[in-house]
């Protein structure tokens, strides 16, 4: 039976332990600082023109070095030396698999793409991983190919961003009920959907992104666990 007990009742740091001002998002120092604090953190992946697996959030470089280019036209040779707000830099998942990830980590694998290279890439690194860890994705597919590869692994669906349309709705209880992911990742806005209410009774159910306080009060006994990224209510 699969352990689930750092994925509930537990502040989770997403993107590590961050303000994007001393600390940057999904960068070794943010997730040494989540290790130090003992929460376990999410963090997102992506693959790089040369096919390596860096720990990166947006598809381009804008938002947190000025540059408008897309990390999947770059090497990691070229993206390895680029300053993220001054102060940090991009890691290969290799490296925040060597830290001492006592809480656990959570990966978003991003492939909207429907590139199971990645997926594939993933896996081998944590092929001898010892750590405690989970999958996260929005892609169904991801998680279906996973499953194929190893049932062993903790997956979870993330739902959420916008209102649903129908089909949306329609599809992510079609995939719960007949895929059963381990977990759902759910965005703030979407926790009372009546399907994930059902969903709740009997499995975990986290909530992202918490930001405010009035957020914490007002969704902290909605769901198993909380996504946090304000640094300053822990």
């Amino acid at each position: 039976m699969k352990n689930l007990d750092f994925i509930t009742n537990n502040m989770i740091m997403h993107r590590g332990f961050f303000d994007n001002e001393r600390i940057v998002e999904n960068t070794i120092k943010a997730f040494k600082k989540a290790n130090s604090n003992n929460h376990p953190y999410e963090f997102d992946v992506r693959l790089t023109k040369d096919e390596k697996v860096i720990v990166f959030h947006d598809d381009t470089l804008k938002r947190l070095s000025g540059i408008n280019k897309k990390v999947s036209d770059m090497t990691y040779a070229e993206l390895k030396d680029i300053k993220l707000l001054n102060i940090g830099s991009i890691p290969l998942l290799e490296d925040v698999l060597k830290l001492d990830n006592k809480n656990g980590i959570m990966i978003e694998i991003k492939n909207d793409d429907n590139n199971m290279l990645i997926v594939d890439k993933v896996l081998e690194l944590l092929k001898d991983y010892k750590g405690k860890y989970s999958i996260i994705s929005f892609n169904k597919n991801t998680l279906k190919y996973i499953r194929t590869k190893n049932k062993d692994i903790i997956l979870g669906l993330l739902i959420g961003l916008r209102k649903e349309k129908p089909f949306e709705g329609f599809s992510n209880k079609f995939f719960i009920k007949t895929f059963k992911p381990d977990f759902l990742s759910v965005n703030k806005r979407n926790i009372d959907y009546k399907y994930i209410k059902k969903y709740k009774k009997n499995n975990p159910v986290l909530i992202w992104t918490i930001k405010t306080r009035e957020d914490f009060t007002k969704y902290k006994d909605k769901g198993t666990s909380l996504v946090l990224e304000n640094i300053n209510m822990i």
